[in-house]
């Protein structure tokens, strides 16, 4: 008996430590198209951009879709459509675009009425994508071979931690 109580309440923290992502909001403006992705938590994540068709895909680690949570937003700006699907115990979101796109990504902190946000600027155009973590400046990416038959996937950018810790 005393085994079924400690295994219940293993679960119960373990799926208490996985995020959620509670909203996803598109926003267009003349520079870029600006989407918001409101979580519960902070979340490591990763981006990289795929072609034929122009995708980005934004993995978020150790979160789950939100019960609530909508992915059916109109097409705004650059952004074609959004999907999303769980991956290697997260959440892989992918976003159809129109065309090549460079994404720069950063996280917020809790404030304002809002909680933790990843926030992903998509730049029209494929300027060779920058590394970025959430401890150090951009750095340039190696050139893209202009001779490639398949697409492979082009690390874009990288938060490391959603909201970097207070120093």
């Amino acid at each position: 008996m005393r085994w079924v109580l400690g295994l219940a309440i293993t679960v119960s923290v373990a799926c208490a430590h996985a995020g959620e992502l509670r909203e996803l909001r598109l926003l267009n403006s003349p520079e870029s198209t600006r989407v918001v992705f409101d979580l519960d938590a902070r979340a490591d994540n990763s981006v990289f951009t795929l072609g034929n068709p122009d995708r980005v895909v934004i993995d978020i680690a150790d979160v789950k879709r939100g019960r609530n949570l909508k992915l059916n937003a109109a097409p705004t700006g650059v952004v074609k459509g959004v999907r999303s699907g769980p991956h290697d115990g997260g959440l892989r979101v992918v976003l159809d675009v129109s065309g090549p796109v460079t994404p720069k990504s950063f996280g917020l902190q809790p404030s304002g009425g809002y909680g933790y946000r990843l926030i992903l600027d998509l730049i029209p155009g494929g300027a060779a994508p920058a590394t970025v973590t959430a401890d150090a400046a951009p750095a340039a990416a190696p050139a893209a071979s202009a001779a490639v038959a398949t697409p492979e996937p082009t690390p874009a950018a990288t938060a490391g931690t959603i909201a970097a810790a207070a120093a």
